[in-house]
């Protein structure tokens, strides 16, 4: 199994608190045969005296000498890549010690077929800014299914796909652009997986937890208005649909149509919450939600309005204890 090299990409910018961490959680992986390739994006911290201490032969130091921005990094990590697969890892998020060990697992176990396979994913921890577990993705099963069905069953908001807990096909991810930031500046990373996948790859889904990704205040992607989330989910939707479509798979196409548009309204629901969390009146986030109101006026959109409605009125750390309270029922 472990003739397999395995690329994981780990691109940073002015992160030195965590990037050790996560340095230190590849660098500890029970399998073995990987490659780390480390791009720093021009850091103005102490992260390139953090790097001359690395010197693991498995990796690889890129040192930027301007920034080239976010999605430049991780593309600069990729083109980088030798191995038959790649794991982009945030410089504050963790992998589990045998988390490659175990995707390669599921890999391995489809024999003849393993060529078909695009994406193996794993499950997800979800820590805050000290590392506490604020929740776990409860187990689903084993699965190989073709992509599109993984691509539902996302948009259904039945699986967390974050970079961490993904690996895919290195050469047909290179060859599909990589990490699309010019169209997808929020979104490259879920295009970068479903642009795999829509080239009718398998998608292997195993049971173990692999990743931790870390939420807090930084997080670039709270940072950011509703409308930018919008352009970015409804672009990502066009191309599904149009490849689909393509593909002779138009009936597909609808379904999964409908249930982006869905998840589109829980999306637009949770940043209207994010900003009344982050100090916006309830007044103002009232507003806001009238301003949006189409959203939750399609199918399926009522429900994420009347969540949202009541998540401003609860805080925060009750809501976390109430979502590991089902988690662990559901597990």
């Amino acid at each position: 199994m472990n003739s397999t090299l395995i690329s994981i990409g780990l691109p940073t910018y002015n992160r030195c608190e965590y990037l050790s961490k996560s340095i230190e959680s590849v660098l500890s992986q029970s399998y073995r045969n990987i490659e780390l390739i480390i791009s720093d994006n021009n850091s103005q911290d102490g992260t390139a005296k953090l790097l001359n201490n690395v010197t693991d032969s498995r990796v690889r130091i890129l040192r930027q000498p301007e920034n080239v921005g976010m999605t430049g990094n991780w593309n600069q990590c990729l083109s980088a890549a030798n191995g038959e697969f790649f794991l982009l890892l945030s410089d504050d998020d963790l992998l589990e010690p045998n988390a490659i060990e175990m995707m390669v697992a599921g890999l391995e176990s489809m024999g003849a077929e393993r060529d078909r396979v695009g994406m193996v994913r794993g499950r997800v921890k979800v820590i805050d800014e000290i590392g506490a577990i604020v929740r776990t993705t409860p187990p689903r099963g084993e699965s190989v299914e073709p992509g599109g069905e993984t691509i539902l069953s996302f948009f259904n908001r039945e699986e967390m796909m974050v970079p961490c807990c993904l690996m895919l096909r290195t050469e047909v991810l290179k060859d599909d652009g990589g990490y699309a930031g010019q169209l997808f500046p929020l979104a490259a990373d879920t295009f970068a997986w479903v642009s795999v996948v829509l080239n009718r790859y398998l998608a292997i889904r195993t049971n173990s937890i692999v990743c931790a990704y870390r939420v807090h205040g930084s997080n670039m992607t709270k940072q950011v208005g509703v409308d930018a989330w919008v352009s970015d989910i409804r672009r990502l939707l066009d191309t599904i649909e149009t490849t689909l479509i393509t593909q002779g798979e138009a009936d597909f196409a609808t379904e999964i149509r409908k249930t982006g548009e869905s998840y589109l309204s829980n999306v637009v629901s949770a940043i209207i919450v994010q900003h009344c969390r982050g100090g916006q009146s309830r007044a103002s986030t009232l507003r806001e939600f009238h301003q949006y109101k189409e959203h939750f006026l399609r199918r399926g959109g009522l429900k994420p309005f009347i969540v949202g409605l009541l998540r401003m009125v609860v805080p925060a750390l009750i809501e976390q204890r109430l979502r590991g309270a089902w988690a662990e029922l559901r597990a």
